[in-house]
């Protein structure tokens, strides 16, 4: 990410920050799978691929408590990159060989949303600063890989409904900023 950061609105136990950027996205899917009974072996491997670039705007609040440095805090992201999605399937067994080889491009535009509240504490002089907080990020307009399998698999068009979906991740992110 390439941001311009503003200050909105402060005062003595807030801040309000709002954002501007560029953003570039990589998202990697991929497959693997060997199925065995007493005579056949067959193999299926899929990938998925997107790389995007685009515009990224947001705002980030955070309410301090007085003369402790400590806080909390919230942040909300929206993004849209433009881009391409590669995509191959492959699936082969021991008697015939390759059974399908095919793949699929396709350009899209990826909406991503970014979530984030936690805590934070920041030195006296403001020169170290610790957050620990809880972040969702959602990519929507994606191909998942088991709905790309599937449409192979039905030898859907691309115009399929089914490739069209969300992958959300979330976790615990903690952050240590020296600042100066």
């Amino acid at each position: 990410d390439i941001e311009y950061r503003r200050m909105l609105a402060s005062g003595d136990c807030y801040g309000l920050n709002y954002l501007l950027g560029l953003r570039y996205g990589n998202l990697h899917q991929s497959f693997s799978s060997a199925f065995a009974n007493s005579t056949t072996q067959e193999t299926v491997n899929t990938r998925n691929d997107f790389d995007g670039v685009g515009i990224r705007f947001g705002l980030e609040g955070e309410r301090f408590a007085p003369c402790t440095g400590w806080s909390i805090y919230g942040k909300g992201y929206a993004s849209f990159l433009g881009g391409v999605f590669h995509n191959t399937y492959t699936q082969a067994d021991n008697f015939r060989g390759t059974v399908v080889n095919t793949g699929w491009n396709e350009d899209r535009v990826v909406s991503m949303l970014d979530g984030e509240i936690g805590l934070g504490w920041t030195s006296c002089n403001g020169c170290l600063r610790i957050t620990t907080g809880y972040m969702v990020s959602a990519w929507m307009n994606t191909i998942n890989t088991d709905d790309f399998i599937r449409s192979v698999q039905r030898n859907s068009s691309s115009n399929s409904p089914n490739l069209d979906g969300v992958i959300t991740f979330d976790g615990v992110t903690t952050r240590l900023e020296i600042r100066f």
